[in-house]
């Protein structure tokens, strides 16, 4: 099996959060349950940009440690225009 461990989101793909540069997948389930939560309190569909970045990541490597996305708890997501991310951010910062 691909992944660790096996969640349904209602909003999400596992997939969707796939390293770009090795495929590997080491995403926490509770950050993709959080991100969930969040894209049904915001009421509009928002894209992943990128999810999991392994240590062989390009990115990754160039730094002195991993970051966050090779910890599995960050995504970088794309919204329409400033009312989305206005609600976005209103909305992650309500849930904390």
């Amino acid at each position: 099996m691909k992944y660790k461990y096996f969640e349904k989101y209602r909003y999400f793909d596992i997939s969707e959060f796939d390293c770009q540069h090795t495929g590997k997948n080491e995403m926490s389930p509770l950050f993709l349950l959080e991100l969930d939560a969040l894209r049904a309190a915001c009421g509009f569909p928002f894209a992943i940009t990128s999810g999991y970045r392994s240590p062989d990541h390009p990115m990754e490597a160039a730094k002195p440690l991993p970051g966050v996305h090779a910890l599995g708890i960050a995504a970088d997501i794309r919204v329409r225009g400033g009312y989305q991310r206005h609600k976005l951010v209103k909305e992650a910062m309500r849930m904390g």
